[in-house]
């Protein structure tokens, strides 16, 4: 029983360490980036369920500065939990607004629910880092 108990656990922490999506910046929508939500890196394929989205603005190292903007799925509609594509700053539908917008500073970092990363770079598209490739480009 204790082996098959621990077995599951073991499981469970295993795949919830999986990414099984994936955040590109697929342009600008005016000053304002549009964010790709997609179960694959090239930005392909369907929209991710997800419940929040939460960008902080990051140092360096990772640790965040401040919330640039938060918002969470509320709706009875399971479709509304699933994102595509979203631009900053715009509510998706059946999402609320919980942190009001901030302007995002050029040379900046910024992270999107802690598992993806860029750097703001005016109207340039940045590259947006996994976590772990992050902090590997930003180990001391």
């Amino acid at each position: 029983m204790l082996t098959s108990w621990l077995t599951l656990v073991a499981t469970l922490l295993l795949s919830s360490c999986e990414r099984d999506w994936h955040v590109a910046i697929a342009g600008f929508d005016g000053d304002n980036p549009e964010f790709c939500v997609s179960r694959s890196a090239e930005c392909t394929g369907s929209g991710v369920q997800l419940t929040l989205m939460d960008i902080d603005e990051v140092d360096d190292h990772g640790n965040r500065l401040s919330v640039a903007w938060s918002i969470q799925a509320h709706s009875n509609e399971q479709q509304d939990y699933i994102i595509r594509r979203v631009v900053y700053g715009s509510v998706p539908k059946g999402w609320l607004q919980y942190q009001q917008p901030a302007p995002l500073h050029e040379e900046s970092y910024y992270s999107i629910n802690g598992e993806f990363y860029f750097r703001a770079v005016g109207r340039r598209i940045p590259h947006v880092y996994t976590r772990e490739e992050f902090f590997k480009r930003h180990a001391p």
